[in-house]
């Protein structure tokens, strides 16, 4: 048997038979189609669900940041900042106190007084937009809601006095005076409305809370932290490897994941369900692909038979239906993937509408 080597042959018979079965090449180029946009949508609608979730959790808890550690003592607080510094896992991370929440008839929301340092402040998502952060003792930064209950002119160098309370237990409460130095506009569908204090105020005036007090649920004068990751992978044991190495073993003390993260919890995605969906969109259109290819060989049998007689091998037979399989993919994958992007932006809006609200 002489053997066809010549693969401009094999091209050109592919071309030839692609010619021959044009309807039957349209029909698998929409299957082609239709399973990349399937497959696409449903991707870019999975995703799209997902980030919504998380910016819905990070406005809520009012944290961005990967990690969060609260209700932390100096002592405890000192430890386990050492151990940020020296993990290499972590890229930055931010501090504050809690002095306590702001008291005024006026303000119909929580209101708290905090000292945060920058990457603290934009864990927050409080970060003055107009001015800057307090630096001297005398200046406040703010977000306009709190301005606006006051009756005050959101404006750098005005006066504000604000209440705060020292210790809810012992209901001491401290006024002071400030200046205003920077502000943000506020967002009343958060948790609470910051107000920045600075450094300096804060370790001279907040409350020098204790363990035990901590534990009895007198959290003014804690301290706490925010931690960013280097990337995302197994947050869980990077923060609970920082936890272990700073001496909190006990449940519910140390470092934990921001709750924004987690999002295959019980109450949110199932990652199950989200794997069958996408294996059902690729089992069903492998399915169509392949019963299309199979009919169209089983046509074409005759002539395979033929060019079999006249030297070629299966080897180069298979290869002449990988062509046209390819020559179709290159056709229908790329209008699919096009397509589903567009789709999956479209359907985005509807998808995550319950999740904005």
């Amino acid at each position: 048997m002489v053997k066809v080597e010549n693969k401009e042959t094999l091209r050109l018979l592919t071309k030839r038979f692609m010619k021959m079965n044009r309807a039957r090449n349209i029909i698998a180029v929409i299957a082609i189609m239709l399973t990349s946009l399937l497959f696409t949508s449903l991707f870019v609608g999975s995703v799209s669900m997902i980030l919504s979730k998380r910016a819905t959790e990070i406005k809520q808890f009012m944290d961005s940041s990967h990690a969060i550690a609260q209700n932390l003592s100096e002592e405890d607080a000192e430890r386990l900042q050492k151990t940020i510094e020296q993990d290499e896992d972590v890229e930055r991370y931010g501090s504050g106190i809690f002095l306590g929440a702001g008291m005024d008839e006026r303000f119909g929301f929580s209101v708290e007084v905090r000292y945060a340092d920058e990457n603290m402040a934009e864990s927050f998502n409080c970060l003055p937009t107009t001015g800057r952060l307090p630096e001297k003792e005398n200046e406040v930064a703010l977000s306009s809601t709190i301005l606006e209950s006051l009756g005050v002119t959101p404006k750098i160098g005005e006066e504000v006095t604000m209440t705060w309370e020292v210790n809810p237990m012992l209901k001491q409460y401290k006024t002071d005076t400030f200046q205003i130095c920077g502000f943000w506009q506020g967002d009343k569908a958060v948790l609470g409305q910051m107000v920045w204090v600075s450094e300096a105020y804060a370790k001279e005036n907040r409350y020098p809370v204790t363990q035990e007090e901590l534990e009895n649920g007198i959290y003014n004068g804690e301290k706490e932290y925010s931690v960013w990751y280097k990337n995302l992978w197994n947050l869980e044991k990077k923060t609970e490897k920082i936890s272990k190495a700073a001496g909190f073993t006990k449940a519910g003390t140390g470092m934990e994941v921001n709750p924004a993260y987690n999002l295959f919890e019980e109450d949110s995605f199932s990652f199950s369900s989200l794997i069958i969906m996408i294996l059902f969109v690729i089992l069903a259109g492998y399915l169509i692909i392949y019963n299309i290819f199979n009919i169209s060989v089983k046509t074409d049998i005759r002539a395979y038979g033929l060019l079999k007689n006249v030297g070629t091998t299966g080897k180069q037979l298979k290869k002449i239906v990988h062509m046209q399989a390819w020559r179709l993919s290159a056709i229908g994958i790329p209008i699919g993937l096009l397509c589903g992007y567009l789709a999956g932006l479209c359907m985005a809006p509807s998808l995550t509408a319950d999740a904005a609200n």
